[in-house]
């Protein structure tokens, strides 16, 4: 029996590297056993897609350990400092792109969560063509095609590693290229409202048929888990807040300081110096707002849901008003 040539990876093996990398990336900083349930969750997903069969946990970790970078620093969360502090000036957003890229960071941690070195590294390559950011919805995008791109970097540093191959964003020997991720771009420029689950047609060139990606996963506009109900909340009292990122932003900081939200160190919450900076905007915003009309002094868990709602309400309204000299005609 004809022996394949040393390097080469089996389709199941790359498509579990590449699936792997997609659960890495959705979960920073989250345990082996959470990262694997991320994988079987969506079992019924991959086998139709691709007919791959989740893995016993003991080779789910497996895979998660080769997806492990030499370059962990670039999975840590992003400031405009990092690639400096790597001497890696050469992954840096470019100035034209860093305005855009602070954006996505700032909203993308309005919702508790942190962008990596990694995203920022790839928003400064595609937010240009994206074009402008305005709405809520131009802000999803953009952070999926970010966390795509991440994770297929990292999985093909993995091929690389497991094939023996140099570390490179495409690998040719293992048939890892972005081409369908640039397709998919381009095509919003000229289909607004692109539906994502496109990319199963598209799938992945060479790698895997169709897309690791599923249309109900993109839920990160919401946020992480702590502060999904304010979010919700927000936009049900004024779905206008969406039609701009900047105020939506705005109101969920708002929210979450005046709900005693708690901003506890997390790996991919905040660093210590970040921590300190919240601490202060939330002591500030608390004393803020005793004052204010729709300011309460009674803890955010003992108010009825009406009242959740009247105070979420009142603020979003403070911030529309109070942003549109400021902030609404940024990127007009």
């Amino acid at each position: 029996m004809e022996m394949p040539p040393k390097g080469t990876i089996t389709k199941k093996r790359r498509t579990g590297l590449v699936i792997y990398a997609r659960a890495v990336e959705e979960n920073p900083g989250a345990t082996q056993e959470v990262i694997h349930g991320w994988v079987a969750d969506r079992a019924r997903h991959w086998a139709l897609t691709f007919k791959w069969d989740v893995p016993e946990f003991s080779r789910g970790k497996e895979y998660i350990r080769e997806i492990a970078s030499s370059r962990k620093w670039l999975d840590t969360p992003w400031h405009i400092g990092i690639f400096a502090q790597h001497d890696a000036h050469h992954l840096a957003p470019n100035g034209h792109a860093l305005q855009d890229v602070t954006a996505i960071a700032l909203r993308v941690f309005a919702g508790g969560l942190r962008v990596s070195a990694r995203q920022a590294h790839w928003l400064g390559i595609i937010q240009p063509l994206l074009g402008p950011l305005r709405t809520d919805s131009d802000i999803a995008d953009a952070y999926a095609f970010a966390l795509e791109y991440s994770a297929l970097e990292r999985g093909s540093e993995a091929l690389s590693r497991v094939g023996g191959a140099e570390q490179s964003i495409v690998v040719e020997t293992n048939n890892v290229v972005t081409w369908s991720l640039d397709v998919m771009i381009n095509m919003k420029g000229f289909q607004p409202g692109l539906n994502f689950n496109l990319m199963d047609k598209l799938g992945y060139t060479n790698v895997i048929e169709g897309s690791p990606f599923k249309e109900g996963d993109r839920t990160w506009l919401a946020g992480s888990d702590e502060v999904k109900p304010l979010y919700y909340l927000l936009l049900e009292v004024e779905p206008r807040l969406a039609e701009r990122w900047n105020w939506m932003t705005a109101a969920l900081l708002h929210l979450r300081a005046t709900s005693n939200w708690d901003f506890e160190t997390r790996t991919r919450a905040v660093s210590a110096w970040g921590l300190n900076q919240v601490e202060d905007f939330i002591t500030r915003e608390r004393e803020h707002t005793k004052d204010e009309t729709f300011g309460s002094e009674k803890p955010w868990g003992s108010l009825t849901a009406a009242e959740q709602a009247d105070v979420a309400c009142k603020l979003a309204a403070r911030v529309m008003n109070s942003s549109k000299e400021d902030m609404e005609d940024i990127y007009d």
